[in-house]
């Protein structure tokens, strides 16, 4: 019988062996931060002035 140890480190590595290659490489925060936003604009409809990465929702346009 194998331990629960021994049995989650062995999921591990099937899981690490069995896992396809990552496709991009790693990106810096600010690329990522501007994904997001473009992702944010076509998937909301919000016009991009009213999308602010530091909150959650977006900021009110001014009249």
């Amino acid at each position: 019988m194998v331990s629960e140890r021994a049995r989650a480190k062995l999921e591990q590595i099937a899981a690490r062996k069995t896992r396809p290659p990552k496709k991009d490489k790693a990106r810096s925060l600010a690329q990522l931060r501007e994904r997001w936003k473009q992702s944010a604009i076509l998937t909301s409809g919000v016009p991009a002035d009213g999308i602010s990465p530091s909150s959650s929702t977006p900021v009110p346009r001014p009249p």
